[in-house]
């Protein structure tokens, strides 16, 4: 290149510079604006990470709710079928023993007529 294409040169990249500063200005910062841009994506990642272990907990925790609580219910579904049972059983074994009075009283009276 030539002085006079080198001074030409020179010139248009200065008036260039003005124009535009930032695609044509040197970068000292690029390297901590990096740095600064892959710490905060690495602490957005950090951030899902934790996020996806706390949903994972969560839905941990609301499972073993639900199987406790259909445990439970379960059990209360048992005791009422229980109770069922016991006042069927009851009614059934009064109205046994009321029908055999019954039947007693009406073979009384008729060996009384």
């Amino acid at each position: 290149m030539n002085a006079m294409t080198k001074s030409l040169a020179e010139a248009v990249e200065a008036d260039l510079a003005n124009v535009f500063p930032l695609k044509l200005a040197p970068r000292p910062n690029a390297e901590k604006l990096a740095d600064l841009h892959r710490r905060e994506a690495a602490a957005c990642l950090q951030r899902v990470a934790e996020a996806k272990r706390a949903l994972k907990a969560d839905l941990a925790a609301f499972a073993a709710a639900r199987k406790a609580e259909k445990a439970r219910h379960e059990a209360e579904m048992t005791a009422l079928a229980e109770g069922e049972a016991f006042a069927r059983q009851r009614t059934a074994e009064a109205i046994s023993d009321d029908e055999k009075l019954t039947a007693y009283n009406r073979a009384a009276l008729d060996a009384l007529a």
